[in-house]
């Protein structure tokens, strides 16, 4: 009768073991371990309903939120939910100019919220929960999900931040994925035998947040991005990589009509506009030189502004 009751207990311990739960809540293992729970809704829940993700997550991030990563959890969102990141092609591999491969995108928009992880300590104990995990749809054919991971131990100055974050998404069949630390100004995509890295820029509702593109800056301070160019005395500049390189050829003496100039004529500097033209150079009798021009200095800014 002992062997028949102890057969029972046992068999009752292991069918309790299998079932499972049925909850999107993970318990804390026995015996130490992680301090952190786990409460997940939507596309990442058990249950995959996403008719209210928006308003759970809500709610759950409302609850789980401490100093230890703080934010609004209702601006955060809407914001997400109104976010494109644009990458500009110009790739590099182990620091060296590369061409783009082809599943790099111009860029990529997220919508509607799928799903998300929100983390919690289990009572008085020494640790902090983690950032929660959002996940986002898009309008990418191969990036379909991308999601969202706040930096741990932040403290936002200011609540609708979105600079300080991971933002990644994996084609596991494709054997493709991509990465932004939006504290740093590139993002890395990935396949089975290559790294790229492209510098990216943030809009939300179409309004710069995070300028990853490196910019220029002239003398009193104006900022200018990629491929921008300005007038430097005789010469044309552009920005490259954050600094201005120079075009020499426009410094050389007009030295006649043969060149297409002769003493008296006027250079014209064309507009980003690609129409309007003002007054730039003008090709004066030098005695040792024979010509040169004499130009005026940022002649740029007179172009109608964009």
């Amino acid at each position: 009768m002992k062997k028949l009751l102890f057969i029972g207990v046992i068999f009752a311990m292991i069918l309790l073991a299998g079932c499972g739960s049925s909850s999107n809540e993970e318990e804390p293992p026995s015996g130490g371990g992680s301090c952190n729970g786990i409460k997940s809704y939507g596309s990442t829940s058990f249950t995959r309903d996403e008719s209210n993700v928006f308003d759970d997550c809500l709610r759950e991030l409302k609850y789980s939120n401490d100093s230890y990563c703080y934010f609004k959890p209702d601006i955060l969102l809407t914001k997400l939910q109104k976010t494109t990141i644009v990458f500009e092609k110009k790739c590099k591999q182990n620091d060296e100019p590369v061409q783009c491969p082809d599943f790099i995108p111009d860029s990529i928009t997220l919508s509607q919220i799928r799903g998300c992880n929100i983390y919690y300590v289990y009572g008085e104990v020494d640790c902090y929960a983690e950032c929660p995990d959002l996940y986002f749809s898009t309008d990418n054919e191969i990036f379909k999900v991308v999601s969202f991971h706040p930096y741990e131990g932040y403290i936002s100055a200011s609540t609708s931040d979105l600079a300080y974050a991971y933002l990644s998404s994996v084609n596991a069949e494709k054997g493709l994925s991509f990465s932004i630390d939006t504290g740093e100004n590139t993002a890395t995509f990935k396949s089975e035998d290559s790294s790229t890295t492209v510098p990216f820029q943030i809009l939300v509702d179409g309004v710069v947040e995070i300028e990853g593109f490196l910019q220029c800056e002239d003398s009193e301070g104006r900022k200018y991005n990629e491929g921008a160019m300005i007038s430097s005395e005789c010469k044309a500049a552009y920005c490259s990589d954050g600094d201005w390189v120079e075009d020499d050829v426009t410094c050389y003496g007009c030295w006649g009509k043969e060149n297409g100039y002769e003493i008296g004529e006027i250079m014209k500097w064309v507009c980003t506009d690609g129409v309007t033209e003002v007054d730039w150079c003008k090709c004066f009798e030098d005695e040792e030189y024979g010509s040169v021009w004499r130009c005026r200095e940022r002649v740029d800014l007179n172009c109608p502004e964009k």
